[in-house]
Protein backbone atom coordinates (compact mmCIF):
# COMPACT_ATOMS: atom_id res chain seq x y z
CA UNK A 1 0.00 0.00 0.00
CA UNK A 2 1.40 3.38 -1.06
CA UNK A 3 0.89 6.07 1.59
CA UNK A 4 1.30 9.85 1.43
CA UNK A 5 2.00 11.56 4.77
CA UNK A 6 1.68 15.35 5.05
CA UNK A 7 2.78 16.82 8.38
CA UNK A 8 4.77 19.98 9.07
CA UNK A 9 6.40 18.33 12.12
CA UNK A 10 9.52 16.37 11.00
CA UNK A 11 9.64 14.53 14.33
CA UNK A 12 6.07 13.30 13.86
CA UNK A 13 6.93 12.14 10.35
CA UNK A 14 9.98 10.24 11.61
CA UNK A 15 7.89 8.54 14.29
CA UNK A 16 5.21 7.55 11.80
CA UNK A 17 7.79 6.32 9.29
CA UNK A 18 9.47 4.13 11.93
CA UNK A 19 6.13 2.84 13.18
CA UNK A 20 4.76 2.00 9.74
CA UNK A 21 8.01 0.53 8.44
CA UNK A 22 8.23 -1.81 11.42
CA UNK A 23 4.74 -3.09 10.54
CA UNK A 24 5.72 -3.68 6.90
CA UNK A 25 4.43 -0.46 5.34
CA UNK A 26 7.51 0.81 3.55
CA UNK A 27 6.11 2.50 0.44
CA UNK A 28 5.86 5.91 2.10
CA UNK A 29 6.05 9.42 0.67
CA UNK A 30 6.53 12.01 3.41
CA UNK A 31 6.38 15.80 2.99
CA UNK A 32 6.37 18.66 5.50
CA UNK A 33 4.10 21.18 3.76
CA UNK A 34 0.67 21.34 2.20
CA UNK A 35 2.12 22.73 -1.04
CA UNK A 36 4.52 19.82 -1.43
CA UNK A 37 1.73 17.37 -0.65
CA UNK A 38 -0.56 18.88 -3.27
CA UNK A 39 2.12 18.43 -5.94
CA UNK A 40 2.08 14.69 -5.26
CA UNK A 41 -1.72 14.56 -5.15
CA UNK A 42 -2.00 16.28 -8.54
CA UNK A 43 0.72 14.17 -10.14
CA UNK A 44 -1.14 11.72 -12.36
CA UNK A 45 1.95 9.52 -12.58
CA UNK A 46 1.63 8.77 -8.86
CA UNK A 47 -1.21 6.97 -7.16
CA UNK A 48 -1.69 6.65 -3.41
CA UNK A 49 -3.77 4.08 -1.56
CA UNK A 50 -4.01 6.04 1.69
CA UNK A 51 -3.42 9.57 3.00
CA UNK A 52 -2.30 10.72 6.45
CA UNK A 53 -2.90 14.46 6.90
CA UNK A 54 -1.96 16.66 9.82
CA UNK A 55 -4.89 18.91 10.65
CA UNK A 56 -2.92 21.95 11.87
CA UNK A 57 -0.36 23.19 9.35
CA UNK A 58 0.77 26.62 8.13
CA UNK A 59 -1.22 27.71 5.11
CA UNK A 60 -3.79 25.09 4.19
CA UNK A 61 -5.05 22.86 6.94
CA UNK A 62 -5.30 19.11 6.63
CA UNK A 63 -9.09 19.46 6.52
CA UNK A 64 -8.85 21.72 3.45
CA UNK A 65 -6.51 19.26 1.75
CA UNK A 66 -8.89 16.42 2.65
CA UNK A 67 -11.76 18.24 0.94
CA UNK A 68 -9.65 18.78 -2.18
CA UNK A 69 -8.63 15.13 -2.31
CA UNK A 70 -12.28 14.06 -2.20
CA UNK A 71 -12.97 16.25 -5.24
CA UNK A 72 -10.39 14.25 -7.21
CA UNK A 73 -12.18 11.44 -9.02
CA UNK A 74 -9.44 8.84 -8.61
CA UNK A 75 -9.29 9.48 -4.85
CA UNK A 76 -13.02 9.57 -4.26
CA UNK A 77 -12.94 6.36 -2.21
CA UNK A 78 -9.35 6.44 -0.89
CA UNK A 79 -8.97 6.25 2.92
CA UNK A 80 -7.93 9.55 4.52
CA UNK A 81 -6.68 9.52 8.11
CA UNK A 82 -6.30 12.78 9.98
CA UNK A 83 -3.34 13.34 12.33
CA UNK A 84 -4.02 15.66 15.24
CA UNK A 85 -3.46 16.67 18.84
CA UNK A 86 -6.83 18.39 18.79
CA UNK A 87 -9.69 16.97 20.82
CA UNK A 88 -12.21 19.62 19.83
CA UNK A 89 -15.70 18.72 18.69
CA UNK A 90 -15.61 21.32 15.92
CA UNK A 91 -12.39 19.93 14.42
CA UNK A 92 -13.66 16.35 14.54
CA UNK A 93 -16.98 17.31 12.92
CA UNK A 94 -15.26 19.38 10.22
CA UNK A 95 -12.86 16.56 9.33
CA UNK A 96 -15.63 13.98 8.86
CA UNK A 97 -17.82 16.50 7.03
CA UNK A 98 -15.02 16.99 4.51
CA UNK A 99 -14.39 13.33 3.80
CA UNK A 100 -12.06 12.02 6.51
CA UNK A 101 -12.21 8.28 7.11
CA UNK A 102 -10.53 8.14 10.52
CA UNK A 103 -8.26 9.85 13.06
CA UNK A 104 -4.79 9.15 14.45
CA UNK A 105 -4.00 11.12 17.57
CA UNK A 106 -0.71 12.52 18.83
CA UNK A 107 1.24 11.34 20.74
CA UNK A 108 1.19 8.20 18.61
CA UNK A 109 0.39 4.82 20.11
CA UNK A 110 2.01 2.09 18.02
CA UNK A 111 -0.81 -0.45 18.17
CA UNK A 112 -3.51 2.13 17.47
CA UNK A 113 -1.64 3.48 14.45
CA UNK A 114 -1.12 0.00 12.99
CA UNK A 115 -4.71 -1.01 13.70
CA UNK A 116 -6.02 2.07 11.88
CA UNK A 117 -3.68 1.58 8.94
CA UNK A 118 -4.60 -2.10 8.66
CA UNK A 119 -8.27 -1.14 8.50
CA UNK A 120 -7.43 1.46 5.85
CA UNK A 121 -5.58 -1.16 3.81
CA UNK A 122 -8.55 -3.54 3.88
CA UNK A 123 -10.86 -0.69 2.96
CA UNK A 124 -8.65 0.38 0.05
CA UNK A 125 -8.62 -3.19 -1.30
CA UNK A 126 -12.39 -3.53 -0.91
CA UNK A 127 -13.15 -0.20 -2.55
CA UNK A 128 -10.81 -0.92 -5.45
CA UNK A 129 -12.63 -4.20 -6.07
CA UNK A 130 -16.10 -2.67 -5.70
CA UNK A 131 -15.47 0.30 -7.94
CA UNK A 132 -13.55 -1.39 -10.71
CA UNK A 133 -16.82 -1.49 -12.61
CA UNK A 134 -19.88 0.67 -12.06
CA UNK A 135 -22.66 -0.95 -10.05
CA UNK A 136 -25.59 -1.88 -12.26
CA UNK A 137 -28.85 -2.45 -10.44
CA UNK A 138 -32.18 -3.07 -12.11
CA UNK A 139 -34.74 -1.71 -9.63
CA UNK A 140 -37.65 -3.59 -11.23
CA UNK A 141 -37.40 -7.40 -10.86
CA UNK A 142 -38.56 -9.77 -13.56
CA UNK A 143 -41.73 -11.66 -12.80
CA UNK A 144 -41.15 -15.14 -11.47
CA UNK A 145 -37.50 -14.53 -10.60
CA UNK A 146 -35.93 -14.76 -7.16
CA UNK A 147 -35.52 -10.98 -7.28
CA UNK A 148 -39.20 -10.65 -6.41
CA UNK A 149 -38.52 -11.63 -2.81
CA UNK A 150 -37.99 -8.81 -0.29
CA UNK A 151 -34.69 -10.29 0.88
CA UNK A 152 -33.22 -9.78 -2.56
CA UNK A 153 -34.46 -6.19 -2.63
CA UNK A 154 -32.98 -5.50 0.79
CA UNK A 155 -29.61 -6.88 -0.25
CA UNK A 156 -29.64 -4.66 -3.32
CA UNK A 157 -30.58 -1.64 -1.22
CA UNK A 158 -27.79 -2.34 1.25
CA UNK A 159 -25.30 -2.72 -1.61
CA UNK A 160 -26.39 0.47 -3.36
CA UNK A 161 -26.31 2.61 -0.22
CA UNK A 162 -22.95 1.19 0.83
CA UNK A 163 -21.41 1.84 -2.57
CA UNK A 164 -22.86 5.33 -2.95
CA UNK A 165 -22.44 6.45 0.67
CA UNK A 166 -19.20 8.28 -0.06
CA UNK A 167 -20.88 10.28 -2.80
CA UNK A 168 -23.60 11.09 -0.26
CA UNK A 169 -21.14 12.50 2.27
CA UNK A 170 -21.94 16.04 1.19
CA UNK A 171 -25.39 15.39 2.71
CA UNK A 172 -23.88 13.81 5.84
CA UNK A 173 -24.52 10.16 4.94
CA UNK A 174 -21.41 8.26 6.02
CA UNK A 175 -20.25 4.72 5.32
CA UNK A 176 -20.88 2.62 8.42
CA UNK A 177 -17.19 2.26 9.32
CA UNK A 178 -16.67 6.04 9.05
CA UNK A 179 -19.77 6.70 11.19
CA UNK A 180 -18.36 4.27 13.78
CA UNK A 181 -15.00 6.07 13.71
CA UNK A 182 -16.75 9.41 14.14
CA UNK A 183 -18.59 8.22 17.26
CA UNK A 184 -15.38 6.75 18.69
CA UNK A 185 -13.56 10.06 18.25
CA UNK A 186 -16.30 12.45 19.29
CA UNK A 187 -17.04 10.54 22.52
CA UNK A 188 -13.45 11.02 23.64
CA UNK A 189 -14.08 14.75 23.94
CA UNK A 190 -14.83 15.93 27.47
CA UNK A 191 -17.79 18.00 26.32
CA UNK A 192 -19.43 15.18 24.37
CA UNK A 193 -23.14 15.91 23.78
CA UNK A 194 -24.18 13.43 21.11
CA UNK A 195 -27.78 12.38 20.62
CA UNK A 196 -28.16 9.13 18.66
CA UNK A 197 -31.48 7.84 17.38
CA UNK A 198 -32.75 5.44 14.76
CA UNK A 199 -34.98 6.24 11.79
CA UNK A 200 -36.49 3.34 9.89
CA UNK A 201 -37.98 3.80 6.43
CA UNK A 202 -40.92 1.41 6.47
CA UNK A 203 -41.33 -0.76 3.37
CA UNK A 204 -38.08 0.57 1.96
CA UNK A 205 -37.98 -2.25 -0.60
CA UNK A 206 -41.27 -1.00 -2.06
CA UNK A 207 -39.87 2.52 -2.50
CA UNK A 208 -36.67 1.10 -3.99
CA UNK A 209 -38.70 -0.85 -6.54
CA UNK A 210 -40.65 2.23 -7.67
CA UNK A 211 -37.75 4.59 -8.46
CA UNK A 212 -34.44 4.21 -10.23
CA UNK A 213 -31.17 3.99 -8.25
CA UNK A 214 -30.15 7.60 -8.92
CA UNK A 215 -33.44 8.91 -7.51
CA UNK A 216 -33.23 6.47 -4.63
CA UNK A 217 -29.91 8.02 -3.64
CA UNK A 218 -31.60 11.44 -3.74
CA UNK A 219 -34.34 9.92 -1.55
CA UNK A 220 -31.69 8.98 1.05
CA UNK A 221 -30.01 12.37 0.78
CA UNK A 222 -33.35 14.08 1.42
CA UNK A 223 -33.79 11.97 4.55
CA UNK A 224 -30.51 13.14 6.03
CA UNK A 225 -31.06 16.80 5.19
CA UNK A 226 -34.43 16.40 6.91
CA UNK A 227 -32.68 15.12 10.04
CA UNK A 228 -30.39 18.15 9.89
CA UNK A 229 -33.32 20.52 9.52
CA UNK A 230 -35.23 18.92 12.38
CA UNK A 231 -32.29 18.85 14.81
CA UNK A 232 -30.97 22.25 13.73
CA UNK A 233 -27.50 20.67 13.50
CA UNK A 234 -25.86 21.08 10.09
CA UNK A 235 -23.19 18.54 11.03
CA UNK A 236 -25.66 15.77 11.86
CA UNK A 237 -24.49 12.47 10.38
CA UNK A 238 -26.37 9.35 9.32
CA UNK A 239 -25.48 5.79 8.31
CA UNK A 240 -27.46 2.84 7.00
CA UNK A 241 -27.19 -0.32 9.13
CA UNK A 242 -29.43 -2.49 6.99
CA UNK A 243 -33.06 -3.14 6.08
CA UNK A 244 -34.05 0.51 5.98
CA UNK A 245 -32.74 1.39 9.45
CA UNK A 246 -30.56 4.48 9.70
CA UNK A 247 -28.60 5.62 12.74
CA UNK A 248 -28.47 9.38 13.17
CA UNK A 249 -25.99 11.30 15.33
CA UNK A 250 -26.41 14.99 16.12
CA UNK A 251 -23.82 16.75 18.27
CA UNK A 252 -25.51 19.31 20.49
CA UNK A 253 -29.07 18.46 19.53
CA UNK A 254 -31.95 18.38 22.00
CA UNK A 255 -34.34 15.67 20.80
CA UNK A 256 -36.30 14.73 23.87
CA UNK A 257 -38.90 12.23 22.67
CA UNK A 258 -39.66 9.66 19.99
CA UNK A 259 -42.90 11.47 19.09
CA UNK A 260 -41.03 14.71 18.52
CA UNK A 261 -38.39 13.03 16.34
CA UNK A 262 -40.86 11.06 14.25
CA UNK A 263 -43.23 13.94 13.63
CA UNK A 264 -40.49 16.52 13.02
CA UNK A 265 -38.36 14.46 10.62
CA UNK A 266 -41.45 13.23 8.74
CA UNK A 267 -42.71 16.78 8.16
CA UNK A 268 -39.32 17.90 6.85
CA UNK A 269 -38.93 14.78 4.70
CA UNK A 270 -42.34 15.09 3.05
CA UNK A 271 -41.41 18.59 1.92
CA UNK A 272 -37.86 17.78 0.83
CA UNK A 273 -38.70 14.54 -0.98
CA UNK A 274 -41.09 16.31 -3.34
CA UNK A 275 -38.16 18.48 -4.49
CA UNK A 276 -35.51 15.74 -4.50
CA UNK A 277 -37.64 13.25 -6.45
CA UNK A 278 -40.27 15.25 -8.39
CA UNK A 279 -43.42 13.32 -9.17
CA UNK A 280 -42.92 10.68 -6.50
CA UNK A 281 -46.17 10.66 -4.53
CA UNK A 282 -45.95 7.36 -2.67
CA UNK A 283 -46.41 8.00 1.07
CA UNK A 284 -43.27 7.33 3.12
CA UNK A 285 -43.76 6.20 6.70
CA UNK A 286 -40.90 6.73 9.13
CA UNK A 287 -40.51 5.07 12.51
CA UNK A 288 -38.14 6.52 15.06
CA UNK A 289 -36.49 5.19 18.19
CA UNK A 290 -36.16 6.85 21.54
CA UNK A 291 -32.95 8.94 21.50
CA UNK A 292 -29.83 7.85 23.35
CA UNK A 293 -27.40 10.36 24.83
CA UNK A 294 -23.79 9.21 24.46
CA UNK A 295 -21.48 10.15 27.30
CA UNK A 296 -17.74 10.65 27.12
CA UNK A 297 -16.20 7.19 26.94
CA UNK A 298 -13.04 5.47 25.77
CA UNK A 299 -14.86 3.65 22.98
CA UNK A 300 -18.60 3.03 22.47
CA UNK A 301 -19.71 -0.51 21.62
CA UNK A 302 -21.01 0.08 18.10
CA UNK A 303 -22.56 -3.35 17.59
CA UNK A 304 -24.44 -3.00 20.85
CA UNK A 305 -25.59 0.47 19.82
CA UNK A 306 -27.09 -0.95 16.62
CA UNK A 307 -28.93 -3.64 18.59
CA UNK A 308 -30.29 -1.04 21.03
CA UNK A 309 -31.58 1.13 18.18
CA UNK A 310 -33.18 -1.86 16.44
CA UNK A 311 -34.91 -2.85 19.67
CA UNK A 312 -36.17 0.67 20.30
CA UNK A 313 -37.49 0.99 16.75
CA UNK A 314 -39.24 -2.38 17.08
CA UNK A 315 -40.86 -1.24 20.33
CA UNK A 316 -42.04 1.93 18.64
CA UNK A 317 -43.52 -0.11 15.77
CA UNK A 318 -45.40 -2.27 18.30
CA UNK A 319 -46.71 0.82 20.10
CA UNK A 320 -47.97 2.30 16.83
CA UNK A 321 -49.73 -0.93 15.87
CA UNK A 322 -51.34 -1.16 19.31
CA UNK A 323 -52.64 2.41 19.10
CA UNK A 324 -54.13 1.74 15.66
CA UNK A 325 -55.79 -1.45 16.93
CA UNK A 326 -57.21 0.36 19.91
Amino acid sequence: MKILIIDDDPIAIDLLRDCLSEAGYTDLTCVTSADAGELHIRNKLEHFDCFLLDISMPGKSGIEICAEIRKTTRYRYTPILMITRLAERSSIRAAFQNGASDYITKPFEYFEVIARINIAQRLAATRAKEHGDPLVIDPMPKAGSSEQYPGSFLRKIDTLIDQESLSLERDGVLPMFVFKNYLERITRVETCAIEVFGIKVEDIEDHFGRIDPANFIRFIGALNTSVKEFTGIDSAFMTHVGEGLFLCAADGANVSSVDKIERGVSECFDRRLSKAVPGYTRRVELTSSEPLHLLTASRPNFNRLIKVMRTRVNLRQSDKMSSVGA
